[in-house]
């Protein structure tokens, strides 16, 4: 009984302040802790110590809640920052799409053509890109 009175106290302390991975290893250790103290429960003979595994059990399911929702919580910042980080490389796209465009409108080509660069079809946008490209990178 001592040593689980002790493994349950440590599993509360040591991993109240987790980092990411380690709230499933949590979550398995209280669920196991759980699953000996009712055992225990079942076998005790005390109503003092019925009462007092209870209240154990309660404290684990309570903390097992926590780590359930700091995990969520956790996620959603993942999941926001992923967002956030494609939006940004949408937004660099069409910056630079927009830069190709711009340098088309003003280029002897596409003055000449008179063709917006969103007019042009893919393979032609393709292909005056890749020039466009290789002409700045020669700079």
């Amino acid at each position: 009984m001592k040593k689980l009175l002790l493994l349950s106290l440590i599993s509360f302390n040591s991993f109240c302040f987790s980092q990411s991975g380690v709230e499933y290893d949590a979550l398995s250790l209280l669920d196991e802790l759980k699953k000996e103290l009712k055992s225990t429960l079942k076998k005790s003979n005390s109503e003092l110590e019925v009462e007092k595994l209870k209240f154990r059990l309660e404290l684990i399911d309570l903390r097992m809640e926590e780590l359930t929702k700091l995990e969520r919580a956790k996620q959603l910042k993942i999941d926001i920052m992923n967002q956030r980080e494609r939006n940004r490389l949408v937004q660099e796209a069409e910056r630079r799409e927009n830069a190709i465009a711009s340098a088309w409108n003003r280029s002897s080509t596409g003055r000449i053509d008179g063709r917006s660069w969103f007019d042009l079809t893919f393979e032609e946008q393709k292909h005056y890109r890749s020039q466009y490209l290789s002409y700045y990178n020669q700079k």
